[in-house]
């Protein structure tokens, strides 16, 4: 289902059901993050652009309430050695149910799944060494099995997805200067796998190939474990959050939200890097309407997008993963 129909089911599904006003609603999130912004914090030089869009949509019946959530994430990236164009295209869909205890306290479940596009290269850089069948490569790899025929001209194909579940609680703060916290878990899955006819490259007279200084075999072994791990992995999260919002006049507000999470890797082989925390911080300025929320905003993160697109870490990407990141947004919420 391409987006425009998505977003048509969503209105249409909550027009059928809608029973009071302002029960039910559909929110459109856009955020944009591109190198060429000075005013951004600094961020790895392969980053180029980043761009998502995210629809969700609820319904609430009595104390009870449900939630779809559906975005679309692209992650461009130009690299120094190969593959130096790499594009991330990940699709997540999620759906929640909870429960509204009184006005004070929320309880939910959700469950969601982020799939990567498959990507894949036609050279690959392990150890300063380059190879595939580009011009660039120090040693060119084909290969006629059947099994890699899916590969065409490419010396790699890259693919990955992961599941989450996550409880959350949420309690309103009415005589506070805040207007809410919320506490959630979340057990994140992850699952990557990748093939190449490199792996089949055993024979001792091609291993001890004298490459830049370093044997093929050597350069094999190092690159495949920089490569995403194989085996499922997990991630424990905890997730804290504050908003609060001032009025700056009649309909117009300044909103702030703070997340913190703290991650634990369960069963993960870390190449360099095992980030632990992250923290995310937006602030915006939010117009009301009748039955209509504009909000425009800026996120920053300390620990780029760990904790919060889980599908862009791995083995390949740890290592970028202590630096800060920011962009910016805008979102259109719709009440019925």
């Amino acid at each position: 289902m391409n987006k425009k129909s998505l977003i048509l089911s969503y209105f249409f599904l909550l027009s059928c059901l809608q029973i009071n006003a302002n029960d039910n609603y559909l929110k459109i999130e856009t955020k944009l993050m591109k190198s060429s912004w000075g005013f951004l914090p600094e961020i790895p030089p392969s980053f180029k652009k980043k761009d998502s869009i995210d629809i969700e949509g609820g319904y609430n019946f009595d104390k009870f309430f449900i939630q779809g959530y559906f975005s679309d994430l692209n992650l461009n990236l130009e690299r120094s050695s190969e593959p130096k164009i790499v594009e991330l295209d990940a699709e997540k869909k999620s759906i929640t149910f909870g429960y509204i205890y009184n006005d004070d306290h929320t309880f939910s479940f959700s469950s969601s799944r982020q799939t990567a596009s498959n990507q894949f290269f036609n050279c690959i850089t392990f150890a300063s060494t380059t190879l595939g069948s580009c011009n660039q490569a120090n040693f060119n790899v084909s290969s006629t099995k059947p099994e890699y025929d899916q590969l065409k001209d490419n010396v790699i194909k890259i693919s990955g997805f992961n599941s989450i579940k996550s409880l959350d609680y949420k309690k309103a703060l009415k005589d506070s200067w805040l207007n809410s916290i919320s506490f959630s878990f979340k057990r994140t899955k992850y699952n990557y796998d990748w093939m190449t006819p490199l792996e089949d490259i055993t024979s001792p007279l091609f291993l001890n190939i004298n490459l830049n200084g370093n044997s093929l075999g050597n350069i094999l072994e190092s690159g495949f474990k920089a490569l995403p791990q194989r085996t499922p992995w997990y991630s424990d999260q905890l997730n804290f959050q504050v908003t609060q919002s001032f009025n700056l006049n009649k309909n117009l507000n300044l909103i702030s939200e703070l997340d913190i999470v703290a991650i634990d890797l369960k069963d993960y082989e870390e190449y360099q890097l095992k980030p632990e925390t992250n923290l995310k911080l937006r602030v915006g300025l939010e117009r009301e309407f009748k039955n209509i929320n504009l909000l425009l905003f800026a996120d920053y993160y300390k620990n780029n997008l760990i904790g919060f697109e889980s599908i862009t870490f791995n083995r390949r990407t740890e290592s970028y993963f202590d630096k800060p990141y920011g962009e910016l947004g805008l979102s259109l919420k719709v009440k019925f």
